[in-house]
């Protein structure tokens, strides 16, 4: 099946349509020619209010470790992600709450580890962008939720020869 797609394609690529696309400025000789923009050109970079949680592999094993890499709005001081797979090994508890400092530009990254006895499958991530607003005077901390996001990891089984 998948070797007639990918012939298929192949020879939809050979004959195609002998039109092109133009990706900076159209040929001015040309009437047909059409500049084309990219669809999100500048405009990620220049949000203020994105926000983005990506864990890789997707798919760690057990006592393996996991890149975690944040994005947060801008007016974010931290962030906080909650997930059963982080716990420390022997640890029952629902979630361990890993905070994430962000950089200026509000990235934010750390590595962690999947313990041995992670409970298999999926399970979910979550991450809070927060805003924390310390009093001098008093140390009274004041925090405020800007975004959230969550994402999924599928947890696999230990394999001696991953290492």
């Amino acid at each position: 099946m998948r070797l007639l797609m990918g012939s298929g394609a192949l020879a939809l690529l050979i004959l195609g349509t002998g039109g092109t696309a133009v990706a900076a400025a159209p040929d001015p000789e040309d009437p047909l020619a059409v500049a084309v923009e990219p669809v999100n050109a500048g405009k990620i970079k220049d949000d203020q209010f994105f926000t983005s949680l990506r864990i890789s592999p997707g798919r760690p094993r057990q006592d393996s470790d996991v890149r975690l890499i944040v994005r947060c709005p801008k007016k974010a001081t931290d962030a906080v992600v909650f997930s059963k797979v982080l716990n420390d090994a022997g640890v029952r508890r629902h979630s361990t709450a890993l905070g994430i400092g962000l950089n200026e530009d509000k990235y934010g990254h750390d590595t962690e580890d999947v313990g041995f006895d992670a409970p298999l499958g999926p399970r979910r991530v979550w991450m809070k962008c927060i805003k924390i607003d310390v009093d001098k005077e008093t140390r009274s901390r004041k925090i405020e939720v800007i975004s959230r996001a969550r994402t999924a990891v599928l947890v696999r089984r230990y394999s001696k020869w991953q290492h």
